[in-house]
């Protein structure tokens, strides 16, 4: 998808968006359909809807977050509190799908369930009901347990270890939609310096960039991972902090992932005062993509480049003059 908008003023953004279910197909007629809904509000800014990557149908998830019931683990039927229980998963990957009829725990609500396709590696996280203490009665041996157990993934040609309490998309095949898509919108900008915002642990840090980069990120097990990640790297930073309550240092690129709210004002502000030629916002809400897009074309940026890869991404590119 690509959409220019004419400004007077300085700039490109590229936003990529994560927003669709992997299954389905690349020629479904209601996928474009969904995105231009969602970008009516801001029209006169928008020209063509071009579709990208997709993620494997089935068995390519290796993350879930899953409810716990005396039962066993499921997933919350859809705007409801409802729980539909679960003894297996078509898109879990087969390390994972092992896993939901494996694990029992007491005095969670939820648990969320990572194994690693390179290493086999699995952990679980509880996440406790109130007051209560989470307790495992049955899991098998070789998973790991709470927030520093760790597991190992391959993306983008690079190890990045990931902790049980940091984010990390659904998988290595939507990870490297991800950086697939945002080396290409980066160009020769990834020479640095980078500004990673909403940074995580370092996917894009360590993949996209290849000189100087800071890292934005607020979740303490994110940074750590990030630094883990990025050691052996010089020339590069990790800051633990919000991006709006971060000082920006203006950066040539900046790379912006932000949570499903997207960047709203007050992200904006700084992404856009930090970017000195180009804006890369990844997002995984098409709501949330067309507000930041408008906003940071009132910020003066323009020219922008969108494309809208299925369960992988939505990138729109935003560049100074």
């Amino acid at each position: 998808m690509r959409i220019w908008l004419k400004r007077a003023n300085l700039a490109t953004i590229v936003v990529v968006c994560a927003a669709w279910a992997a299954h389905l197909s690349l020629d479904d007629s209601s996928v474009p359909m969904v995105l231009l809904h969602a970008l009516t509000p801001f029209w006169g800014a928008l020209g063509l809807v071009t579709l990208g990557a997709a993620v494997p149908a089935f068995a390519y998830r290796t993350t879930m977050r899953c409810a716990v019931t005396p039962g066993g683990l499921g997933l919350r039927s859809g705007a409801s509190h409802r729980v539909v229980p679960l003894d297996g998963c078509l898109v879990a990957h087969p390390l994972l799908d092992d896993l939901l009829g494996h694990v029992a725990v007491t005095g969670a609500d939820e648990i969320t369930l990572r194994v690693s396709s390179a290493t086999g590696e699995r952990n679980a996280l509880a996440h406790a009901r109130g007051r209560d203490q989470p307790r495992f009665g049955r899991v098998p041996d070789d998973v790991g347990i709470g927030q520093r157990a760790t597991i190992t993934e391959r993306v983008g040609g690079a190890d990045l270890v990931v902790s049980a309490g940091s984010f990390f998309q659904s998988g290595p095949a939507a990870a490297n939609v991800l950086v697939d898509a945002v080396r290409r919108a980066s160009g020769t900008l990834a020479d640095g310096p980078v500004v990673d915002a909403y940074g995580g642990v370092g996917l894009f840090g360590v993949c996209v960039s290849r000189g100087p980069v800071v890292v934005v990120e607020s979740s303490r097990s994110a940074c750590a991972d990030a630094r883990r990640n990025l050691r052996g790297r010089p020339d590069a930073t990790v800051v633990c902090s919000t991006v709006e309550d971060w000082t920006p240092t203006p950066a040539p690129l900046v790379i912006a992932d932000p949570a499903r709210a997207g960047l709203g004002r007050a992200g904006v502000g700084v992404v856009a005062a930090a970017a000195s030629r180009r804006v890369v916002l990844v997002s995984c809400d098409p709501v949330a993509m067309a507000r930041d897009a408008a906003l940071l074309a009132e910020s003066g940026l323009r020219e922008v480049e969108s494309r809208l890869d299925l369960a992988g991404i939505e990138r729109v590119s935003f560049g100074r003059a």
